[in-house]
């Protein structure tokens, strides 16, 4: 079957959250912690996204050696069988804290709700032609720092954040109710005065859930090139072919779910394991704001994004998503808005 065929049956099968929220979600998110995972298909090298398997070396962990020579497959999933004294460190309630993503409830059991004084969003930028960086394992487009000449905010509970940079999971790594996105975007913001090397340990991501529905006026501008145009990963950049705002990628209701969470790429927080490249492990304070509301992009604009990850050294049916991690007592979510009907 081809590659796009693939992809297009593979985004069929999801809707639209409001028709799934009428039953509670009761499947259980992990695996038989007793059962070893097994990889789903065998790479050459560990890569920048964590489920994906590769062969241990004495390289693979910054601080937690797998052991040169091993067959061991590396993922977040095996880390407990690989070393121990590094997955404890990551292990929620070990020092790791709140990972993420996690599993969203639609009927909000237990959240707070925020009133619009700490949860009403302004944001502020006018139009840029950032630079897309081929990842990896992800489609990036950066709109921080020379990129554009005057920068993108975001302003919530008294503090302003600068938008850093784009990129899009397929599927979805939060669920709400246990049902996944095809696509969810996150769009990384940083404190104002820091940059992607002095995060001093704080982000903010936006999660948006796509769905296919209208197209979508940012992904018009991107799916103006193919999304394997220009260099190889980790190559230069090339420009958007004309400006646009990422804030299109918003949905118009901006209710959302919020939490404190962690990285879901490879430098997790508290863990220090093989960070990308452009990121700087020592974020490990992430917070989250994941929109309630689904936006829209064409079934042909998901299929091209798609199409271009299935490309990329990842495992099996494409998939660019952390596992979903367990909610710790301790976690707070909160609320602004409606919830769901």
């Amino acid at each position: 079957m081809h590659r796009l065929q693939l992809c297009i049956l593979f985004i069929l099968p999801f809707a639209t959250f409001s028709a799934f929220t009428k039953q509670k979600y009761t499947g259980s998110l992990f695996s038989d912690p007793t059962q070893k995972p097994q990889p789903s298909l065998a790479v050459n090298a560990w890569s920048y996204y964590p489920n994906t398997f590769g062969t241990c070396n004495g390289t693979t962990f910054d601080s937690c050696p797998c052991g040169a020579g091993t067959a061991e497959p590396c993922g977040p999933l095996n880390w407990p069988y690989i070393s121990a004294a590094c997955f404890q460190t990551c292990l929620p309630g070990n020092g790791g804290g709140q990972q993420s993503p996690i599993n969203l409830d639609a009927f909000e059991e237990g959240y707070e709700g925020l009133g619009k004084a700490r949860g009403r969003m302004k944001f502020s930028g006018g139009r840029c032609a950032g630079l897309i960086k081929k990842g990896l394992s992800t489609y990036e487009v950066v709109f921080f720092g020379d990129a554009c000449r005057k920068p993108f905010t975001l302003t919530v509970d008294g503090q302003v954040w600068v938008l850093w940079q784009i990129h899009l999971h397929g599927p979805s790594e939060h669920s709400v109710n246990g049902i996944y996105s095809p696509v969810e975007a996150h769009m990384v913001h940083l404190p104002v005065g820091k940059t992607p090397t002095t995060a001093d340990t704080n982000a903010l991501v936006l999660a948006v859930f796509l769905r296919p529905g209208k197209a979508n006026r940012l992904f018009n501008i991107l799916t103006a090139r193919p999304a394997d145009e220009g260099t190889v990963p980790g190559g230069e950049e090339v420009r958007m072919v004309k400006a646009g705002s990422p804030y299109w990628l918003l949905p118009k209701r901006k209710d959302y779910w919020h939490y404190q969470g962690s990285l879901t790429t490879v430098s997790y927080g508290g863990c220090q394991l093989n960070p990308g490249p452009s990121f700087n492990s020592t974020i490990n304070n992430v917070q989250w704001y994941v929109f309630k509301h689904q936006q829209t992009a064409s079934v042909s604009q998901i299929a091209w994004l798609t199409d271009y990850l299935c490309g990329l050294p990842l495992p099996y049916l494409c998939t660019s998503n952390r596992p979903l991690q367990e909610i710790l007592p301790e976690t707070q979510v909160y609320s602004y808005g409606k919830v769901l009907k």
